[in-house]
């Protein structure tokens, strides 16, 4: 049984729908580790291929995050990694739309503004200041269909987490990046990086916390046959 008390009475549906990624948080704020505890204690029910469940989490805060962060970004000045794809072009239209929101009514940075839209890059690489980063991971040896078990365990940390009070965003990023995961928190070789999740309690005086990012219409992902 869980102790988790919502700070945010929500049905699935409402956190669902009220969830979106934070990109400004309090960095000295901390996360209660009690809180984290139970929000995975929970998430541990999530669905997997054939009960496997193939997560492992690594939780980084305080001191090693900062550290983490600075090697990030010294990688990132370093022009690391260089084996980054890019996406296919249907969906570049997407992440224009989506850097434009941001930067422009976020930020308010300018599209010319070279040097504005690269400190914002650079936050990323700092979790945009949250106090904590979970580093979701599974074994190199499963199936690509079982980061989808992955995923799910995922989305209902998110959603956990949102029910109390925090926020959070997912850092596709740091799967680029397992040399500094395994220079800094000895991240086994056996393992690989799906995603970083920066968790904490969103910055409300942020402008960038208030701008919302549309989403597509669902009829143009879901089709039925019958």
């Amino acid at each position: 049984m869980s102790n988790l008390k919502a700070s945010r009475p929500l049905s699935v549906s409402q956190a669902i729908s009220q969830r979106h990624s934070i990109h400004a948080f309090v960095r000295d704020r901390p996360v209660p580790r009690q809180i984290l505890e139970e929000v995975f204690k929970v998430a541990q029910n999530s669905a997997s291929n054939f009960n496997i469940q193939p997560w492992e989490v690594k939780v980084i805060s305080g001191e090693k995050l900062s550290q983490v962060q600075d090697k990030l970004v010294k990688s990132l000045e370093n022009g690391m990694p260089k084996e980054m794809l890019e996406p296919p072009a249907k969906f570049r239209d997407r992440i224009e739309k989506q850097g434009r929101v941001l930067h422009g009514e976020g930020f308010g940075i300018a599209r010319e503004d070279k040097a504005g839209r690269h400190e914002v890059l650079k936050l990323n690489f700092k979790s945009y200041r949250a106090p904590c980063m979970a580093l979701f991971c599974m074994d190199k040896g499963l199936a690509t269909p079982d980061v989808a078990s992955v995923g799910i365990y995922l989305e209902n940390v998110i959603l956990l987490l949102w029910e109390q009070g925090l926020g959070s965003i997912p850092q596709m990023t740091m799967a680029w990046y397992p040399e500094v995961f395994k220079e800094e928190i000895g991240l086994s070789e056996d393992l690989q990086i799906i995603c970083g999740l920066a968790i904490g309690y969103p910055d409300e005086d942020a402008n960038v916390v208030k701008v919302r990012i549309p989403k597509r219409r669902w009829e143009e992902h879901v089709t039925f046959w019958e």
